[in-house]
């Protein structure tokens, strides 16, 4: 990195370091806190196996990129047989609380294993999936792709005494437009939750997905709705929820 760094960056190419396991710090910061190395790196890159997903003040303080670049998970299944239903779904709101942790803790990029897998984006045939097929995890990823991708990520805050089981990140366009992601993992309906708003809104959708409990079934797929925020907002059980809020 110190040595060709700059020579490597010349050419238009980002370089990534260390994308240890666990995010262990130990192999990245002594890279950060040399000036010269430092500034041949563009983003520093891990996985989140066993660990890792924290904030990392020394990243943003260089003012550079923080990639999660691979995770995976599948305990669900035995040798591509799901154990139970409700192991999936568990597994599927797993995943929906992981991405949204990951955006409240400052990752710049997310980036799943296999696109295409029967515990992935896309049914591959194996595990109950449909081959090809977008599966409950690929529409809860999509939620992340289509309302947070190009946005600015601003400070999204629960109410106090919020039920467990509940997160939010909030991101904010060009325009001013707020999108709210919500992620609800527990049984329960989330009834009349209130959004506090740094400007007046014009107008809020409201876009559902919902964990079903076999690969092939997501119950809604993102299904919008109008919605007003006076009232306070139904979040759904099992789900991730988006709130497209216009500015006035």
């Amino acid at each position: 990195m110190k040595k060709y760094g700059a020579e490597l960056r010349a050419t238009g190419v980002k370089l990534m370091a260390s994308e240890h396991s666990k995010f262990n710090h130990d192999f990245t910061d002594p890279l950060l806190q040399d000036a010269q190395v430092a500034a041949n790196v563009d983003c520093i890159g891990g996985h989140i196996y066993g660990g890792g997903l924290v904030s990392y003040d020394l990243v943003a303080q260089k003012g550079k990129e923080y990639w999660m670049t691979e995770h995976y998970l599948n305990k669900a299944w035995k040798d591509k047989v799901l154990t139970s239903p409700e192991a999936l779904r568990t597994e599927n709101m797993a995943f929906a609380e992981e991405l949204n942790n990951c955006m409240n803790l400052g990752f710049n990029v997310y980036i799943w294993w296999y696109l295409r897998r029967f515990y992935s984006m896309l049914g591959d045939g194996d595990g109950g999936s449909v081959r090809s097929e977008v599966t409950t995890r690929g529409y809860f990823l999509s939620h992340f792709a289509k309302y947070a991708t190009g946005r600015i990520r601003v400070k999204a805050t629960l109410p106090e005494g919020a039920p467990s089981g509940i997160s939010a990140t909030a991101y904010k366009n060009v325009e001013g437009d707020i999108s709210v992601i919500l992620v609800n993992s527990s049984a329960n309906v989330m009834r009349g939750l209130k959004i506090a708003l740094p400007f007046k809104a014009a107008k809020a959708v409201k876009v559902v997905t919902t964990s079903g409990t076999t690969p092939a079934e997501t119950v809604k797929k993102m299904v919008q709705s109008k919605v007003k925020l006076a009232g306070g907002v139904d979040v759904d059980a099992y789900s991730v929820v988006t709130l497209l809020i216009k500015k006035l």
